[in-house]
């Protein structure tokens, strides 16, 4: 009876444990592509810093550049806290994935316990048996 229960509770856990791998690779890739997002905007303003800082540029692009800035900076922080975010939500599911990972490592050691508290009973019963030959043979006459 308790092995049927340990049995349930292992599949339960093994459901909950792949649940979270699938969570935890969720938000991997979420993670790595708000990088990427990040990145790829910090980029652009390093490419459009060095198009308006040309020798050749007027005063014209300088100040729309200058324009631009200011929309791409906010953007840049939207980015990072987009970014902040993926990595907090990486961290938890890190965490739930490790948590759900060592509670089905928790109940395949208590099964293997109790299916060896199991042998050990049945062993302890059979040498009972056999204990008890030699004592039913003595009572018999010859």
């Amino acid at each position: 009876m308790r092995g049927d229960r340990l049995a349930t509770l292992l599949r339960l856990r093994k459901m909950a444990r792949d649940a979270a791998r699938q969570e935890l690779t969720a938000a991997e890739e979420a993670c790595h592509q708000a990088g990427r997002i990040r990145d790829a905007a910090e980029a652009e303003i390093q490419r459009e810093l060095q198009s308006a800082s040309a020798v050749d540029r007027d005063d014209q692009a300088v100040e729309t550049f200058a324009a631009w800035l200011v929309a791409a900076r906010r953007h840049l922080a939207g980015c990072t806290q987009a970014c902040d975010a993926a990595d907090a939500r990486l961290t938890e599911a890190r965490a739930t994935f490790t948590l759900a990972r060592q509670a089905v490592e928790t109940i395949e050691t208590a099964i293997a316990e109790h299916d060896q508290a199991m042998r050990s009973a049945e062993l302890r019963q059979e040498q009972k048996r056999l204990d008890e030959i030699p004592k039913s043979r003595r009572l018999r006459p010859i």
